[in-house]
């Protein structure tokens, strides 16, 4: 997990960024989508989570794996944010 939400929100915009230098357009689209919900209320966290889940179920195979190492970490944190415990684990997503 990140230490504060700025790492948190710096993690996020690096992945946007190397999903837009790798061609993954629909995907960096999807989480800049979610992540301008983020509000300050569980509701923002929620609708980010759904675009996380959304990146991981459609776009994933393709993704580098540090990109996705990093996506795995930001749902972790933003999955307990909302729900204030553990994921599931990743792989059984879906």
């Amino acid at each position: 997990m990140f230490e504060s939400n700025e790492e948190l929100f710096q993690a996020v915009n690096e992945l946007i960024a190397n999903l837009e230098k790798s061609g993954f357009n629909s995907s960096a689209l999807e989480l800049k989508r979610g992540f301008q919900s983020i509000n300050g209320l569980t509701d923002g966290w929620a609708t980010f989570l759904e675009s996380i889940e959304c990146v991981q179920k459609s776009h994933s195979i393709n993704i580098d794996s540090n990109d996705l190492d990093k996506l795995q970490l930001i749902y972790e944190t933003v999955y307990f944010a909302v729900y204030r415990k553990k994921p599931k684990p990743w792989w059984q997503l879906g």
